[in-house]
């Protein structure tokens, strides 16, 4: 007989070796305490787990991870990241994540996460309710690009190897950033080294002027105090790590980088990096509304968004306040909770010839740092 439930203290071990089994077999060798160092290399990361047992043996988990994504001007948004889903492959096709993720899905309710996040396969998680979101700006910038770069003589130290007051710069850094997830000081090095990335400082005469989370040509996150930095900075980068070229991953609101980029990188793309399950509409809704109002004018107006089998909301943008309550108006708009993702949380759901009844507001920002994800 199969049982569900959460995890508890003494599977953690059991746990461990069912992911690493599973993922080791469908891509390389894996190790969740290296790849996920605050929650697999921490006690106590049973409770996240929701599980399928057979005579005490777990066949099949997900875990659910709180995140709270900060927004600036004090506001913050509760999510969950839901990682580590796996089943044992003689039990696949069973149903066990279809319950799995009904209870994670319970659980995010009841903690009150306006939404759930994944990175994972379109088609595997679609039936799951999650649609694909989180337009991100990937930049390729080459050394040849960078030639004329006047150079500025920058030092880079991993962050695990930097003094005290090194590290702490640079978290004083993270600190400014927004749509980040909130992480402690005692936690932000290891963050780092989620996805076997690394924190590395960066170094101006001694002096920390920003950091980098790197894996490989890959950085995550560059965060400098003065984005006009950022060419010379990736200049001396490619130089230290002898790399021809690097990709550099930016939110659409980190327009300074943007700007300092935009006339040097040989390649872009926009792409969606996350995958999206609303909880609560009216929280996420005038949340990132109003981060994207901090970030770029908004035509004022209202318009009644109708979700269907979920309710209708009237969204208010005006004199640069943003309201969404519950709404028995006609709606303006009627989607699907998949189409409503799609259309209002992904760049990809704006190509369309669909008329635009939320005013220009759409794409609505989400997205984090891999350092953040699960």
């Amino acid at each position: 007989m199969t049982t569900y439930g959460f995890a508890q203290a003494g599977d953690e071990q059991q746990l461990l070796d069912l992911a690493n089994m599973v993922f080791s077999m469908a891509d390389a060798p894996t190790d969740f305490a290296r790849i996920h160092p605050t929650v697999y290399g921490q006690p106590g990361f049973a409770e996240l787990h929701a599980v399928a047992r057979q005579e005490g043996r777990i066949l099949a988990t997900a875990a659910l991870k709180p995140v709270q994504v900060r927004l600036g001007a004090g506001e913050s948004l509760p999510c969950g990241f839901i990682g580590t889903v796996c089943t044992h492959p003689r039990h696949e096709g069973q149903g066990h994540m279809r319950q799995l993720m009904r209870m994670l899905e319970a659980q995010g309710r009841e903690q009150g996460m306006a939404l759930l996040v994944l990175g994972g396969q379109r088609q595997r998680y679609q039936h799951h309710g999650f649609e694909q979101v989180g337009t991100m700006l990937q930049e390729v910038v080459r050394r040849r690009n960078l030639a004329a770069v006047e150079d500025r003589g920058y030092a880079f130290v991993p962050l695990e190897e930097a003094a005290p007051p090194v590290v702490d710069a640079a978290y004083a850094l993270y600190r400014k950033q927004v749509m980040v997830g909130e992480r402690e000081r005692t936690q932000f090095v290891p963050l780092l080294r989620t996805w076997q990335a690394q924190g590395v400082a960066v170094l101006a005469a001694d002096e920390p002027v920003g950091y980098l989370c790197a894996k490989g040509e890959q950085l995550s996150e560059c965060v400098l105090a003065d984005d006009a930095r950022l060419p010379a900075v990736l200049k001396a980068w490619l130089a230290y790590r002898d790399m021809p070229q690097c990709t550099l991953t930016l939110p659409l609101h980190r327009t300074g980088a943007i700007d300092a980029l935009c006339m040097l990188a040989e390649e872009w793309q926009l792409s969606d990096s996350l995958m999206l399950r609303v909880l609560d509409w009216p929280a996420a809704l005038g949340s990132l509304l109003r981060f994207a109002a901090r970030h770029r004018p908004l035509p004022e107006g209202q318009a009644v968004l109708c979700i269907e089998d979920e309710g209708c909301y009237a969204i208010t943008v005006q004199a640069g306040r943003v309201t969404v309550a519950p709404s028995d108006k006609m709606p303006d708009a009627v989607y699907t909770h998949r189409a409503a993702v799609r259309r209002l949380f992904s760049a990809q759901g704006c190509l369309t010839g669909e008329r635009d009844a939320l005013y220009g507001w759409l794409p609505l920002p989400f997205s984090l740092p891999a350092a953040d994800c699960f």
